[in-house]
């Protein structure tokens, strides 16, 4: 079910839509490869087709939107090729950072680090939604405290494809293995050993995302390009 959040306070018309929009097609509400309506968009919204039009246009910029002239507009299918451009992003980016937060990781950001992955641990097996957001939130405690804020932003935006991947993995009941690594990423942080740190981090970044026979069963239509994966 299409999942309508509260609009917050002094929140533009088109960031509205396009933050419910986007919501809706990370945690796979709105299907890969479906086709939306705007008239129907606007009517859930009760806005003009100004905002949302825009909206639509800046998810499109994302690779999240296809937009067809004359035939629609659908939500894009999930382009392996941009899946492991993300990864690879954050894995240079997020290695150097964990160096960097041995250096920088003050007492106060270590116990919000602690604090999450005992959240993650009590959520790991009672809601698979809130784990996928405490670990975000710890890499971007990471980001936060090496004073990297814009760099959270370029990353989170070309993370999306693969935060679609870590929702289908739960789907087929793939567990997400991330406490364990956050662990170990951040007693070397404590540790302040900036090889081990950094190592951490680029591997469990670099890990397989998601076993290939999820392309095989019945989501292989959620995927572009997915005959070069299959080989």
């Amino acid at each position: 079910m299409f999942e309508l959040l509260e609009r917050r306070p002094r929140e533009r018309s088109k960031e509205y839509v396009k933050r419910v929009l986007l919501h809706n097609i990370l945690i796979m509400e709105l299907e890969p490869g479906i086709q939306i309506q705007e008239s129907e968009i606007c009517d859930l919204f009760k806005l003009s087709r100004t905002p949302v039009r825009e909206a639509l246009l800046e998810l499109a910029q994302l690779r999240l939107i296809d937009i067809y002239p004359q035939k629609g507009t659908y939500i894009s299918l999930i382009d392996l090729n941009l899946v492991d451009d993300g990864r690879y992003l954050r894995s240079i980016l997020e290695s150097d950072l964990a160096a960097m937060a041995c250096d920088l990781a003050t007492p106060k950001a270590i116990e919000k680090l602690n604090e999450n992955i005992v959240l993650q641990e009590y959520y790991e097996k009672k809601d698979v939604d809130k784990l996928i957001k405490l670990d975000d939130e710890f890499h971007k405690i990471i980001y936060m405290v090496c004073g990297k804020a814009y760099l959270y932003e370029v990353a989170r935006n070309a993370s999306f494809h693969f935060d679609r991947v870590r929702k289908l993995r739960l789907l087929v009941k793939q567990p997400l293995k991330v406490k364990n690594a956050h662990e170990e990423i951040l007693r070397a942080i404590e540790n302040k050993d900036k090889k081990a740190a950094s190592d951490k981090m680029a591997s469990h970044l670099s890990a397989e995302v998601f076993d290939l026979e999820i392309l095989k069963g019945q989501y292989l239509h959620y995927f572009a390009n997915v005959k070069n994966y299959l080989k």
